[in-house]
């Protein structure tokens, strides 16, 4: 695919992966599910790549979802901001 995986990474796994990382990083109190949330995704992950494939793909996943928010929240937040020394 995008990545040069074969086969590749169907939807279903990817959707698995994502989704038991997301409930493992959120059962474990850790805010974020930082460092938990990573393992689960990568181990589900390793089940039908390499080891540098799915460590790649982990990491584009977390960097798509959660820092992503992160920098809406920051951009969300400086126009508040900016609107509140208007009024």
């Amino acid at each position: 695919m995008s990545l040069g995986i074969e086969p590749g990474l169907s939807v279903g796994l990817a959707l698995l992966a994502h989704s038991a990382g997301t409930i493992a990083g959120a059962v474990s109190m850790i805010p974020e599910g930082l460092g938990l949330t990573e393992t689960t995704i990568g181990a589900i992950l390793i089940s039908v790549m390499p080891e540098s494939d799915a460590a790649v793909t982990t990491l584009i996943m977390r960097f798509a979802t959660l820092w992503f928010a992160v920098l809406l929240g920051i951009i969300v937040l400086g126009v508040i901001k900016k609107k509140n020394r208007l009024i």
